[in-house]
């Protein structure tokens, strides 16, 4: 809990006090009785006196919020209780949830950059945990949860947003590392899944999706959601819509200037790999095999990750002429 008042930070004093201004502000602009600044501040511990402890702390908390001047009013005394008055932009929680609302109607409208902007900066207000001073208080448990909650929302929204313009393998450390303290969240597995396929690391985004539909099966008996499990079809079979937009968006241009050119039907031969690099005698070899009459299957082995698939799409592509109108 921290507040100022002109610029220059303001000392709140004992623990009481910051709890009593926390509850005040999660309620702002609304009226807490007594009663219930009681309950939350003492709970079971509550003891004859504690009306008192409570409109001695509001006492000393409205001598560090109002200004010297007299000119305030910030924390209010009203029938029953009390009322502390804040402006939205007073808030940083508030502030928070005002621009995560901006940022998910913007990537909501296809408006990826400006949603990451807001994003971005709503994000930029935390400086650690909700409450951390604060954090053994029963009372503030509930607003706690809340507030990080929606913090995490905000994190995968500008993923979304990031992701949408293009990024990958620049968020794949960023994702572990959430995903490590959310497994079951699948969400970011998802974003994970892509980030890490977009960075080259088919083999990677699978095993995410298979430690994920593992985790879910021993402890809660169920499978990954359809959506996650046909991103996993869709890296399986290298959807080009999974590329970067500005990617994705060249390779659906150059698929219709070929239709408007007769060539070899390709099947499902995808559209584009992984680059080849320092594999040009392995592929001579099997552009020689693949148009050799006498053979009837080129079979690739090695272990897993060493590239067969890639040179075997690559191989095909380059030999797909030399079949005519035939498909793979």
């Amino acid at each position: 809990m921290e507040a100022a008042s002109g610029g220059a930070p303001v000392r709140l004093g004992g623990e009481r006090q910051r709890v009593l201004l926390a509850l005040l502000l999660v309620h702002a602009n609304e009226l807490v009785t007594v009663g219930q600044l009681v309950e939350q501040l003492f709970g079971e511990n509550r003891r004859e006196g504690a009306v008192n402890a409570v409109q001695v702390a509001v006492s000393r908390l409205r001598r560090v919020l109002e200004p010297s001047d007299g000119d305030g009013g910030v924390l209010e005394s009203r029938p029953g209780g009390y009322m502390l008055r804040a402006e939205p932009g007073q808030v940083d929680a508030a502030v928070f949830e005002r621009l995560l609302g901006d940022g998910r109607r913007l990537l909501a409208a296809g408006q990826a950059a400006g949603a990451a902007g807001r994003l971005g900066e709503a994000l930029g207000l935390w400086r650690g945990p909700a409450f951390a001073d604060l954090a053994g208080m029963d009372c503030l448990q509930g607003e706690i949860r809340r507030l990080e909650e929606l913090r995490l929302i905000a994190v995968m929204e500008r993923v979304d947003a990031d992701l949408a313009l293009g990024a990958g393998g620049e968020l794949v450390s960023e994702l572990e590392s959430l995903v490590a303290s959310e497994p079951l969240q699948e969400r970011l597995r998802g974003q994970l899944m892509l980030a890490l396929y977009r960075a080259g690391r088919q083999a990677d985004a699978l095993a995410v999706y298979r430690d994920l539909s593992s985790l879910l099966r021993e402890e809660l008996g169920l499978e990954p959601s359809t959506s996650l499990q046909e991103l996993e079809r869709s890296i399986l079979q290298q959807d080009p819509t999974l590329d970067p937009p500005r990617q994705a968006a060249a390779i659906a241009a150059h698929s219709a200037r070929d239709e408007e050119v007769p060539r070899p039907s390709y099947g499902r031969l995808p559209l584009r790999g992984p680059r080849v690099i320092g594999r040009e005698r392995e592929l001579g070899e099997l552009e020689e095999l693949l148009v050799d009459p006498s053979v009837a299957l080129v079979t690739l082995t090695g272990p897993g990750g060493s590239g067969k698939t890639t040179l075997a799409l690559e191989a095909a592509r380059r030999a797909a002429a030399s079949f005519g109108s035939s498909t793979f």
